[in-house]
């Protein structure tokens, strides 16, 4: 009976911490593409690409060695008006002009969406958003977040940020694993390890 109780308990705050996490994700990705505030400095991309092109010193960025920018066009499929080289306000342009293409815009506003109505203020209206693909937008979110990062600490403020190798599923860093091993201990005690199913784990 006791053993029962314990892992309903273990379950049970497994399950909170999951929860808690995905809204402390959605809240915190939806901040940074809310729009800048003109009264006050946001942590906003569009507040920090406004504030780091004035830090510029580059005349041109050469686009032959710009991997993070050659990513972005890729995840976006939105090419940049030259194959060459750009100036620091073209690419300024350029970064503002992808987050109001369509397909970013949709993904944008369906993360505020659900910030806004169902985390912020509780309403229950999921059911006919239409978000089937929901999470799958905040994974392209938080891939489109951090090449901007990377990007702007490049090219604007000549301080390079960290960027992952690679974006999409499947890419996790060494110091994320460390820090969620005590999850993983957790699981294995709950499920039992041999029922557990590895991403790295291509035989499925």
């Amino acid at each position: 009976m006791l053993k029962e109780k314990s892992e309903f308990s273990e379950v049970s705050s497994l399950s909170f911490l999951q929860a808690s996490s995905q809204d402390l994700c959605i809240l915190h990705l939806a901040k940074i593409f809310d729009n800048k505030n003109p009264k006050y400095k946001t942590r906003t991309l569009k507040g920090l690409i406004e504030e780091a092109v004035k830090h510029n010193r580059l005349e041109n960025i050469y686009l032959r060695f710009a991997d993070n920018l050659i990513k972005l066009q890729k995840l976006t499929d939105f090419r940049m008006p030259s194959e060459e080289f750009v100036t620091p306000n073209e690419l300024k342009s350029y970064l503002l002009d992808v987050l109001k293409l369509p397909n970013i815009r949709v993904r944008i506003e369906n993360i505020k969406l659900v910030r806004d109505k169902y985390i912020a203020h509780n309403e229950y209206i999921i059911e006919s958003l239409g978000l089937d693909s929901f999470w799958d937008d905040v994974r392209f979110l938080q891939d489109l977040g951090s090449l901007y990062l990377s990007i702007i600490g490049r090219y604007f403020l000549h301080s390079e940020y960290f960027q992952f190798n690679g974006t999409g599923r499947n890419y996790v860093h060494y110091s994320m694993l460390s820090q969620m091993w005590w999850l993983y201990e957790m699981l294995g005690k709950i499920f039992e390890r041999e029922n557990l199913v590895y991403w790295w784990d291509n035989n499925d």
